[in-house]
């Protein structure tokens, strides 16, 4: 079975700490749950107090990520104030 959304999600990657986030909703954070491939965190899922999915963060995005879709995502930068 297939299903497809009118809304679109957003995706932004953060080149300096190589990670890509991908939005599903904005609702508040709850907690996070830490993916691991053996030792290694490789992604980290964002939820909702009922545990309903917000987001999912990849980590080490270029291993995990075509390099011509991470070109075309929109980029987020962390400065310091």
């Amino acid at each position: 079975m297939y299903y497809s959304a009118e809304a679109p999600l957003l995706v932004t990657y953060d080149e300096d700490a190589n990670a890509a986030y991908i939005e599903f909703s904005r609702a508040s954070e709850h907690r996070t749950i830490p993916i691991r491939s053996g030792k290694s965190v490789v992604a980290i899922l964002s939820v909702d107090s009922s545990g309903i999915l917000l987001g999912l963060e990849l980590l080490n995005a270029r291993l995990q990520i075509p390099a011509a879709m991470l070109e075309s995502l929109t980029r987020t930068s962390v400065t310091e104030e």
